[in-house]
Order: structure tokens, then C-alpha cells, then sequence
């Protein structure tokens, strides 16, 4: 697959896949950017890029950005869009962070997309994992009712979950950092 790109300033440098099977390419900045602590920065790429038909482009963290405190918040370019990609990031640290020339700042993943309709159904069909969402896998959940008008049918995001770690000694239920933790879905 081909996927062209255009240069928007002459300093561009094209995406680059450091292994030839790595899955995202390397997107870099095109100027120093000093980003503020807990503040976030709009890096320019100074490119833009025509996605072949059926792909949409996904921009992701990278691993040596994110170890300083660096957050690149997650992009969807879509098949249609021609300017200039631009990376979202965000300084976590009480520093400031400086984003340099040159510097590799965030990966550019092509995938396949789809274009599902969507129809409205009254109810969906039942699954083992149901409702239980963020943070429910790997714990015993136990469902609670909670005071809402529809809370007796628990189902649905009326529904909480406890997560529930056995204490060896007693064999009783312990929350997890000595509180009852109730997670509302």
C-alpha cells in the first residue's frame, strides 16, 4: 500500500518505520515546542496526507515520549482530511518539557475501516461479559443495587460494580486500599 504525503514546509520529514514490519511509523516535530507543565501543546508535523480509500490513520504515543511525562493524546486522521497532521500531547510533570526540531514525537498507524450502519434495537443479546466495563476483568464482581429508579433489573449503566479481593486471614471480603470501592458504569 502506497500512501502519499505532501511536504507543508520544507523541513518535513516523511514518516518512518524504524523496522520495516513495526506497525506505526514515526511522525516528527517540525519546531521546538515548549509545552508548560500540566498543559497541553498542538506539534506540528508539516505534512499532510492523502489516505488510500478504506483506511484512516491512527496517532498513537511512543514509549521514549510518554518516559519523560509526555502524553500524546490518541488522533483519528480520517480517509478524507488533507491538513496538516498536527500531535496532541500533554506535559503530566510540574516541568517544562521541551519538544525539539526533529525530535520523534508520536507513531502513525494505517488501518482498515469499516462503515457499519447503525440500528437501534431495544434489547441486545446477553454475553458473559455484560456490562461489566473498565478495570472488571481479572476481579470477582458482585452487582449492586444502587438507588435508582431502574436499579431493579441491574443492568444497564444503573448497574455497580464491587470489586471484591478475598482476605486469606478471614476469608472475608476486603476493598481494595482498606475502602469499599464502587466503580458506577
Amino acid at each position: 500500500m502506497k500512501v502519499k504525503v505532501k511536504k507543508l514546509t520544507p523541513d518535513a520529514i516523511l514518516p518512518h518505520r524504524a523496522y520495516a514490519n513495526d506497525a506505526g511509523a514515526d511522525l516528527f516535530s517540525i519546531e521546538n515546542t515548549e509545552i508548560q507543565p500540566n498543559t497541553s501543546a498542538k506539534i506540528k508535523t508539516g505534512m499532510a496526507i492523502a489516505l488510500p480509500g478504506k483506511t484512516a490513520g491512527l496517532v498513537w504515543g511512543k514509549s521514549s515520549v510518554e518516559t519523560r511525562g509526555l502524553i500524546v493524546t490518541a488522533g483519528l486522521i480520517d480517509e478524507g482530511y488533507r491538513g496538516e497532521i498536527i500531535v496532541c500531547m500533554y506535559n503530566l510533570t510540574d516541568k517544562i518539557q521541551i519538544v525539539e526540531k526533529g525530535q520523534k514525537i508520536a507513531q502513525f498507524v494505517v488501518m482498515p475501516v469499516y462503515y457499519p450502519e447503525f440500528k437501534e434495537e431495544k434489547e441486545l443479546s446477553k454475553s458473559k461479559r455484560g456490562i461489566f466495563g473498565f478495570g472488571s476483568t481479572g476481579h470477582k464482581k458482585e452487582a449492586v443495587q444502587t438507588s435508582t429508579p431502574h436499579s431493579h433489573h441491574l443492568e444497564g449503566p444503573e448497574a455497580v460494580l464491587r470489586n471484591t479481593p478475598q482476605d486469606k486471614k478471614s476469608g472475608e471480603a476486603v476493598p481494595a486500599q482498606g475502602k469499599k470501592e464502587e466503580t458506577k458504569i
